[in-house]
């Protein structure tokens, strides 16, 4: 399968999983939908990854991984109330 067709299916999925999450009325349904959430949102590290070196060239592939690695470190620096990892 085309790592396009990965990232398409777990957006699609990621898309139903919010939309659902708002009319759920039990606990165990909202768990189901978060780990299904988590599990769609899991594809999107790795599908990036392998569609960088398949089409982009080698001289262009740093300057497109940088803001996908720079969101990486500043998340963890932004969540922290001082800016330590935790």
């Amino acid at each position: 399968m085309d790592v396009s067709w990965v990232l398409g299916i777990g957006f699609v999925v990621l898309d139903l999983d919010c939309g659902l999450t708002g009319f759920v009325s039990s606990f165990a349904a909202l768990l189901v939908l978060r780990l299904a959430l988590g599990v769609s949102e899991s594809v999107a590290y790795p599908s990036t990854e392998r569609s960088l070196p398949t089409n982009f060239p080698e001289s262009r592939r740093g300057a497109l991984q940088r803001p996908d690695r720079g969101r990486n470190q500043i998340g963890p620096a932004i969540a922290t109330p001082d800016g330590r990892p935790q």
